[in-house]
């Protein structure tokens, strides 16, 4: 099944949405499949649309690649410059995805830092009953990754 799909998808790969594609990657990586040329391939193909991807999708999908360890410097830097300008649209969750892959794959963006902070701080500011929708254990672990990055 793998050797078929391995074949079939990198010709399919600009046809998928965004969402379809995590959800392919998710698949392949829960059941073992950690074929490097593969996900190069993925990851080449996500760069090349990377602004048809949202935030969400862009996080799930650094998610994805960093659990393998794979870095793709080109795609993280674009990434980054998207989720900045975008960063609003981001949950407590999609922002703890996106540091935790960036920390995980070391690849520091003192930009992308500055502008999570902000908007955690700011997310915080205005609802300070609830944190801005963030968990006590959410804030120490964004501060922890905030300092490795």
């Amino acid at each position: 099944f793998f050797d078929a799909a391995c074949v079939e998808m990198p010709s399919r790969l600009m046809e998928l949405a965004p969402h379809e594609l995590n959800c392919c990657l998710a698949a392949f990586l829960s059941l073992g499949f950690v074929e490097y040329k593969f996900f190069t391939g993925v990851g080449r193909s996500a760069l090349a649309r990377h602004k048809t991807f949202g935030p969400v999708q862009l996080s799930v999908l650094l998610t994805i690649l960093s659990e393998m360890r794979l870095v793709h410097v080109d795609l993280f830097n674009a990434s980054a410059q998207v989720i900045i300008t975008r960063v609003r649209e981001l949950r407590p969750i999609d922002i703890l995805r996106t540091l935790r892959a960036f920390a995980k794959c070391s690849m520091p963006s003192d930009l992308l830092c500055q502008v999570i902070g902000d908007e955690v701080c700011s997310r915080c500011n205005k609802d300070k009953a609830s944190n801005g929708g963030f968990k006590v254990e959410d804030l120490c672990e964004m501060s922890w990754m905030l300092c490795v990055l």
